[in-house]
């Protein structure tokens, strides 16, 4: 994790940032099995299952299968709306370009993108190269003849005056780091927008004769056509370039006058010189059929987290994988080393991790239907909209109907539960195909069903469902389980809009851990008055205001909800992204960011970082972010909150709103800052943490509305404060209901040793005490961390202890702890408990 820096606050570890890996235990005690599987194209199988992890349980495991022998089949990279700058679906990408002789089959979120929604690695797309950072990171790539690659690779630039001088190309359609200090040389194509979206602190000059599609690797001459010394957001057209420079990168341009020449060279990484498809990722995880995880980042790598991998194997498949997560009673998700462990047990001899979290999305083209649909269940509820995705398309023409693919496929229903399948037309490629007619359907064993292909599952036991149309038929194996293992209730919790229906769903497992599909119909449903009534099983209508909660029982096992009776809380702005934000500075010097992990983000992807200097400018500082437009708050809520990551710096956390007549309304998030004992470190009030924490500002009954959101910003009147340092921002939102909720994390106390303890014992007891009061500790996420190693530490749930003893005796000196831990709602520790002792 990456941490901000502070004058006023005491500093983090440093220790902790520069941690090196930990030998990791076995992570995954129930290996991956598939619950069903189908072929979506000529060598292409999708399977979903479940594996069993000792850091979160049982996950949901998405898998697809891409034979690279197959003719017919070929990877794409894709960009959002084939530019940088915007953000698309990973689905949207496939079906945008899904057409006859093109039919997407899969797809996949590939990297992490910058604030200004750029990739942050490679991205070659049908030879053309599209962006680059100033580093290697890894990749995926395949070559003209086919040929799969996958390592750290990147592409190297530089650019010569004719006076022999030379300065390196940095990036290539990323955002150039702003202001006159950083030195970036920053190269532009039409590729990523309209604009270079830069701001006049540096240079930009107009580049004519450049190749186009511009190449991977190769050298040419540039002609300048236009130098625009303290001028930003140059437009962008055709097949012109903008190289864009700041600091010593702007002196290096300011001296290239129009119609001279420039040499451009671009160098990629050994190998990747015929690369015509490639994306990157975050991390290697598997190399020679190995855990490998590179970079490791503790905070990142060893934190359950909804998770996209690519692997290749032996045999030169191609293996695309998406774990959900952050669903509890569903997926919680997995840490990267059990990712890795996911991909050996599949066959993976060299792996990456994609970007995940709320970006973790596998479209795939299911059965009978012309495009890709998303198979796994997005941790926002949603599909994610992304910067960039690998795509497989297969060129194989529609043909005539060849078989009936039946949905669903390989399921398990509770005796007496319904299920409805449906027939869907296929050609001998997997394409869809129109049905002539109505299928006729006929099942043996298991149960019965009707014309229409309604199922009623009998006595437990095995059965197969068959449709045909004339001499073309398909079939799907069906179970019937008797009883349940659990069961569980989706959604939950849930808040519901006042007076309206909410339909509930009912998911099982049987005792071998099968999903079962069960009946909501058939169950037997029970409410707390307060909440409503059903109208038929499974289906609530909402009262006025209540909370409470309902419970269903069926096949011998029984499930609860809790309910809520309100608006749910909206977001205003989830901070995925920095459009419509500007900065708001008045004796200060601000800088925001797109913050992506390992930095600290709270919820989805991404976070805003913003970033501050107060230093010798005397009178009252100010520096924030400002929407322009304003955010449109709905309605009219009870509270408005944001989660911080605080600095520990004790300045004031302010924000305004305007109300229905325009009015400002300046709100404080924090308690003033008290008067100076000694230090500024050790005044009450104002941002006097470090780590996230949630807080909220109440809005007046009477306020007019409609209110729109203007601005949050950070206050410091004291010069003696005045400091550099960063803060994050995430999920601005409006609330609604006046029930309490649980936004604060676990209490860590009782530190042993005791801080500054001088201890004779090398083996000492190493931990501490960790509580919460409302949803309880999460066992899974309890991180001990000793002189920048994690270690295995255990956690008694009872006495709320977690405890760990070294091996072997500690040498003398002196030892730093971090101890951090999350709730079961998902909240971290306020504040991280750290300490030293030493060892005499």
């Amino acid at each position: 994790m990456m941490f901000p820096r502070m004058r006023c606050a005491r500093p983090l570890l440093i220790a902790l940032v520069l941690a090196q890996p930990a030998i990791v235990a076995a992570a995954v005690p129930a290996p991956y099995r598939a619950e069903a599987t189908m072929t979506v194209a000529p060598g292409v199988v999708h399977d979903r299952g479940t594996m069993t992890t000792s850091t979160s349980g049982r996950q949901a495991v998405y898998i697809a299968r891409v034979d690279m022998s197959q003719p017919a089949i070929r990877f794409e990279a894709s960009i959002s709306n084939d530019r940088i700058v915007g953000l698309e679906p990973v689905t949207a990408q496939a079906n945008r370009k899904n057409r006859e002789g093109h039919r997407a089959v899969l797809a996949i979120n590939a990297d992490v993108f910058d604030s200004g929604q750029a990739p942050f690695g490679l991205h070659v797309q049908d030879g053309e190269l599209i962006a680059f950072g100033p580093r290697p990171r890894p990749s995926f790539g395949i070559t003209a003849d086919r040929k799969l690659l996958m390592e750290n690779a990147g592409v190297f630039g530089s650019a010569c005056r004719v006076d022999g001088i030379c300065m390196p190309v940095v990036r290539l359609n990323q955002g150039r780091t702003m202001g006159e200090g950083t030195g970036e040389l920053v190269m532009y194509t039409s590729r990523f927008g309209e604009t270079t979206g830069t701001d006049d602190s540096g240079t930009e000059v107009l580049l004519s004769g450049v190749p186009s599609p511009l190449p991977v690797h190769g050298s040419f001459e540039a002609t300048v056509k236009k130098v625009r010394t303290k001028g930003g957001s140059s437009h962008l057209d055709g097949n012109d370039i903008v190289l864009s420079g700041s600091g010593v990168g702007g002196r290096f341009l300011d001296l290239l006058p129009d119609g001279s020449h420039l040499a451009i060279t671009l160098t990629t990484t050994p190998g990747w010189e015929n690369v015509t498809q490639a994306v990157a990722g975050l991390t290697m995880i598997v190399r020679n059929s190995n855990v490998s995880i590179e970079p490791y980042t503790h905070g990142f790598v060893d934190v359950a987290h909804p998770r996209s991998g690519i692997g290749i194997t032996a045999r030169g498949e191609v293996l695309l994988f998406a774990v959900d997560g952050r669903q509890p009673g569903y997926s919680i998700g997995v840490t990267l080393d059990e990712l890795a462990e996911l991909m050996i047990s599949q066959g993976v001899v060299t792996g990456m991790n994609l970007e995940g979290g709320g970006s973790t999305t596998l479209g795939v083209r299911l059965p009978g239907n012309d495009g890709v649909t998303m198979v796994n269940r997005g941790s926002d509820g949603f599909e994610r909209a992304v910067g960039n995705s690998l795509l497989l398309f297969s060129s194989a023409p529609t043909g005539p109907l060849a078989t009936i693919a039946i949905r669903p496929q390989n399921v398990t229903v509770l005796a007496g539960s319904h299920v409805e399948f449906s027939a869907h037309g296929q050609d001998a490629a997997y394409n869809a195909v129109r049905l002539p007619r109505p299928a006729r359907w006929e099942v043996s064993g298991a149960g019965v069903i009707d014309g229409s292909g309604r199922f009623t599952a009998g006595a437990t036991g095995e059965g197969t469902v068959k449709a045909t149309i004339d001499e073309v038929s398909g079939t799907t194996p069906v179970s019937v389980a008797g009883s349940l293992a659990s069961l569980d209730i989706v959604p939950n919790p849930v808040i519901i809009t006042s007076a309206a229906t909410q339909a509930f769903t009912l998911t099982g497992r049987d005792a071998e851990g099968r999903s079962v599909f069960v009946d909501a119909a058939s169950a037997q449903w029970r409410g707390s008055p307060s909440i409503g009534r059903f109208t038929v099983p499974g289906v609530l209508r909402a009262s006025d205001s209540g909370r409470g909660s309902l419970s269903a029982t069926i096949g011998g096992a029984t499930a609860t909800a809790r309910v809520e009776i309100g608006k749910a809380p909206v977001i205003i702005d989830n901070f995925e992204d920095t459009n419509g934000l500007t900065i708001s500075a008045s004796r200060a010097s601000a800088f925001l960011t797109r913050a992506a992990r390992p930095d600290p983000v709270r919820h989805g992807s991404a976070s805003l970082r913003l970033a501050y200097d107060m230093r010798n400018q005397p009178g009252i500082s100010a520096a924030g972010v400002r929407w322009e437009p304003m955010k449109e708050v709905e309605s009219r809520p009870l509270r408005v909150g944001v989660w911080v990551f605080g600095d520990g710096s004790r300045h004031d956390l302010r924000g305004n709103y305007r109300d229905g007549t325009g009015a400002i309304k300046v709100v404080n998030f924090t308690t003033t800052p008290g008067p100076l004992f000694s230090s500024c470190g050790r005044r009450r009030g104002g941002i006097d943490w470090i780590g996230w924490k949630y807080i909220e500002v109440p809005i007046p009954h009477d306020v007019i509305v409609p209110l729109r959101w203007e601005r949050i910003y950070i206050v410091e009147s004291n010069d003696r404060c005045d400091n550099q340092s960063s803060i994050f921002l995430d999920d601005l939102r409006a609330v609604y209901l006046d029930t309490p909720e649980d936004t604060t994390g676990p209490l860590i106390t009782n530190l042993v040793p005791a801080p500054g303890a001088i201890i004779e014992d090398g083996r000492p007891e190493i931990g501490a005490s960790a509580k919460d009061g409302v949803s309880g500790i999460e066992p899974a996420s309890i991180r001990l961390i000793i002189d920048g190693e994690q270690v295995p530490a255990s956690f008694d749930v009872t006495s709320g202890r977690a405890r760990y003893r070294p091996p072997k005796p500690l040498p003398p000196g002196t030892h730093r702890v971090h101890l951090e831990a999350e709730d079961k709602a998902g909240n971290p520790t306020q504040p991280f408990a750290e300490w030293s002792f030493v060892v005499r």
